[in-house]
């Protein structure tokens, strides 16, 4: 008989695309400022009754502005495609019924904080918690394997254990 599992990788692979979507976006908002100080920095035209050639600077300038054009379009798309997904997310997490279980995932991939800062984010009020923050760690990731196990309900992600099928 074939026993049924939900599939958590197949969640925490999920969880962790978006994850990476979200540090796209941000390496691209980097590329747009660093767009943007070289627009700027291309040097203003200075003035004078001397001949010079002519200059480059542009044709550098309307390449840059072509390029913070054509990242603002992409920047745009990103931003919809993420909010859709994120959307998305939180309303599979909203499904969880418990609040740790919810605070857990919302701080690990929606706020991108580390195991360390989750555990401080559900259980550092806890009057013990400076002594017994390893238990307290091991309860977080206890807390987020049951969380993933939920999701996985919720997406309908499970794996079917075939190994024991060839031997019947």
């Amino acid at each position: 008989m074939d026993e049924k599992r939900y599939d958590t990788d197949a969640v925490k692979a999920k969880l962790a695309e978006y994850v990476e979507k979200v540090k796209y976006y941000r390496h691209q908002c980097e590329r747009m400022d660093r767009l943007q100080t070289k627009i700027i920095g291309v040097g203003a035209q200075v003035l004078s009754d001397m001949p010079k050639a002519p200059s480059h600077d542009n044709d550098r300038a309307a390449d840059l502005i072509a390029q913070k054009i054509d990242l603002e379009q992409e920047l745009g798309d990103t931003v919809a495609e993420l909010l859709e997904e994120r959307h998305g997310i939180e309303k599979a997490i909203r499904s969880l019924k418990n609040a740790d279980q919810r605070a857990v995932i919302l701080s690990r991939y929606i706020d991108g904080d580390s195991f360390k800062d989750v555990n401080e984010l559900v259980f550092g009020g806890k009057a013990d918690f400076a002594d017994k923050e390893d238990s307290y760690m091991r309860r977080v990731f206890n807390i987020h394997g049951e969380a993933l196990i939920g999701l996985a309900a919720y997406y309908g992600l499970y794996q079917t254990d075939t190994e024991n099928t060839a031997e019947a």
